[in-house]
């Protein structure tokens, strides 16, 4: 039985520290309003240009920041690429291109493969991409939610552990008063 206690507190200390790491929150600002020291710490999921065009970037790495540009990957749909223009292709498993970095010097981070047909390769993905800050209306800041982390690391592994020694000792009770 103790065996099963110890499984249960490792499980529930588990599932904790696994749903930790999704717990963030999103807040929109305007480029004046970020603070200039924490401007080059901002993790930025995405930005709204003046125009009204939303601008989505890559999750890892986020975009940053760097002097008085947003640098980032920009997620383009339906980018072609010819293959005899493909200089190096890393690929991941099931034959899919992850990277694709084509003789002038463009970089690819592939999300989706759509097609391969004939002597061309579409896809979705990221390309390098920066915009002035001036030309940016608002910015989506992507930061750890301290509160819910520490909620989810602390908080459910102790009430599920909590909940598992009060059946436990339930239970050792019954069995004491059983005939």
């Amino acid at each position: 039985m103790a065996k099963r206690v110890m499984a249960w507190i490792t499980l529930a200390a588990f599932l904790g520290f696994s749903w930790s790491c999704a717990v963030y929150s999103v807040t929109t600002k305007s480029p004046e309003a970020m603070k200039s020291q924490k401007r080059a710490a901002a993790r930025i999921s995405a930005v709204q240009l003046k125009s009204g065009e939303m601008v989505r970037f890559n999750k890892k790495p986020a975009a940053w920041v760097q002097g008085d540009k947003v640098v980032g990957e920009r997620f383009v749909k339906n980018i072609s690429v010819e293959k005899s223009n493909v200089q190096h292709m890393k690929i991941f498993r099931d034959n899919a291109p992850t990277e694709i970095s084509t003789n002038d010097g463009s970089f690819y981070r592939v999300d989706r493969i759509l097609i391969r047909e004939g002597t061309r390769i579409y896809f979705d993905g990221y390309i390098p991409f920066s915009i002035l800050l001036s030309e940016v209306d608002l910015v989506w800041i992507k930061k750890v939610d301290i509160p819910g982390t520490l909620l989810l690391d602390i908080g459910i592994p102790a009430a599920l552990t909590a909940a598992v020694l009060i059946a436990y000792s339930a239970a050792w009770r019954s069995f004491l008063k059983a005939p």
